[in-house]
């Protein structure tokens, strides 16, 4: 099958190489048909999905489909957009000639191509991973599953994991459900109940267990649950090593006890936490950490009173999550950063710019249509 790759934030869709601009709402429309491929979507569920807030009428979605053909005619030997007579539309993807063969029976090939993608991932270099996701028809081989949907995470492609049917529940969406609703939901107690029904579902891997119980402390720091933060934090470091392979989590677990030192207003843990920190990050400069310790910085320097500073290191570590091209960490740094001054810092101007980044965040990524969707998946499973 044509493995398409899209940008949401350039509107460009790719195909091997080549790239195509469209307008926003083109953009939106073929984003839903290629999450549904092969399947007949009625005029009204097109309109639901694309203008879900506007009246337009049929004739919109046939303008649409008509341009939509012609900007993307050049690809007509991969996929096809199919009318339906009486029904509507269907997008339909053709298989194409291997180009995967030789690459992917080559052991040597493929294991280079696992540690590539692997060391992008943990030096935080999401640019390079979309760049390979954008190029893999080129490049001759195919990502591993995780990485197909864990690219789409990373890129903030947030609505095609909770949309897509055919990803494994337990193992390939829940997480990642479970990770979003806890950005996009103000209700924290409620995200903790699923987090708790999740982890005692016994139907997670151990690996993503790790990371619940790791994002578990973050909601009990904004639940305000100080005790059993502590108790997690000390729990996660015991569990891990500080080898090379386990910084990026350990960088992880010292970002909550950073957060907790804030809230706490213990000088000298966040002092210790700190260095532990620029120990790490001078041995192994991970950008995505580079940048979420940057914002905490940040917020240490404002509790002391370094606004001036404060700020420059905040809007340096945001900047540095920008170009990471990690949203996830975007959206929780910035997150954080309002919590922060919310409940512990008045600076309201802080506060009204920093909103002001969140609201931004809440419409590219669509957080009213996720919190719902994600609910009712939720709901049903848990």
């Amino acid at each position: 099958m044509a493995s398409f790759h899209l940008d949401d934030g350039t509107l460009t869709v790719s195909l091997a190489g080549e790239s195509v601009t469209l307008l926003p709402k083109e953009y939106a429309l073929f984003a839903y048909l290629l999450n549904h491929p092969d399947r007949t979507l009625s005029r009204e569920q097109l309109l639901d999905a694309v203008w879900p807030s506007e009246h337009p009428t049929d004739r919109t979605i046939d303008d649409h489909i008509y341009r939509l053909r012609k900007r993307l005619r050049h690809w007509s030997h991969s996929m096809m957009i199919e009318t339906v007579r009486g029904q509507g539309y269907r997008l339909r993807l053709n298989t194409e000639p291997s180009f995967y063969g030789l690459a992917q029976h080559d052991q040597e090939f493929v294991e280079g191509f696992r540690k590539l993608i692997g060391k992008y991932h943990l030096y935080g270099m999401g640019s390079a991973m979309l760049t390979i996701a954008a190029h893999q028809d080129v490049l001759g081989i195919k990502m591993d599953r995780f990485y197909e949907v864990y690219v789409r995470f990373v890129s903030g492609k947030f609505h095609w994991i909770v949309d897509n049917q055919s990803l494994s529940f337990w193992e390939e969406k829940l997480p990642y459900l479970l990770i979003l609703y806890s950005y996009v939901q103000s209700d924290h107690e409620k995200t903790l109940y699923y987090y708790q029904r999740a982890l005692q579902s016994g139907k997670l891997s151990a690996g993503w267990q790790h990371d619940l119980k790791t994002e578990l402390v973050s909601l009990y720091l904004f639940l305000g649950r100080l005790e059993q933060a502590k108790q997690g934090i000390e729990a996660l470091k015991k569990q891990l090593a500080t080898t090379d392979e386990d910084i990026c989590h350990y960088l992880f677990v010292l970002a909550n006890e950073l957060k907790y030192g804030l809230i706490t207003n213990n000088q000298s843990l966040l002092d210790k936490a700190q260095q532990q920190v620029d120990e790490r990050l001078a041995r192994v400069p991970y950008l995505r950490e580079q940048g979420t310790h940057a914002v905490l910085k940040g917020m240490i320097l404002l509790q002391r009173g370094a606004r001036a500073a404060a700020v420059s290191h905040i809007d340096e570590g945001l900047n540095t999550l920008r170009f990471s091209r990690f949203a996830p960490h975007l959206i929780q740094s910035v997150r954080s950063l309002l919590f922060f001054l919310e409940q512990y810092h008045h600076d309201p101007p802080l506060l009204s710019a920093y909103t002001a980044l969140w609201n931004e965040l809440k419409v590219t990524y669509r957080f009213f249509d996720l919190e719902q969707k994600i609910r009712r998946e939720l709901h049903a499973y848990l």
